[in-house]
């Protein structure tokens, strides 16, 4: 391999990118977020499509409480941002 091929392969390795793992829509459910967080990626909850405002509440806490290296909160308005954690708020 000649040393340009080289270089572009080393610019395609992980620590290149940054990798962000969400919830699944609709379940907000921390475990894979604070797995991810713990793991040095960015771990969201995504409240996309919770249906009602307070419903992510205990996930954020988990998340809030066990998360250990970045972490955010994925929400469809900005409203839902007044109830957060302070360790999760902008």
């Amino acid at each position: 391999m000649d040393r340009h091929r080289r270089a572009a392969v080393a610019d395609l390795r992980a620590d290149a990118f940054e990798l962000a793992v969400l919830s699944p829509p609709g379940r907000p459910d921390a475990r894979l977020p604070i797995a991810a967080s713990r793991a040095g990626a960015l771990g969201v909850v995504d409240l996309t499509a919770t249906a009602c405002p307070g419903e992510g509440d205990d996930a954020l806490g988990h998340l809030a409480r066990h998360a250990r290296g970045r972490r955010g909160v994925l929400v469809a308005h900005a409203d839902r941002l007044a109830g957060l954690p302070p360790s999760l708020r902008p």
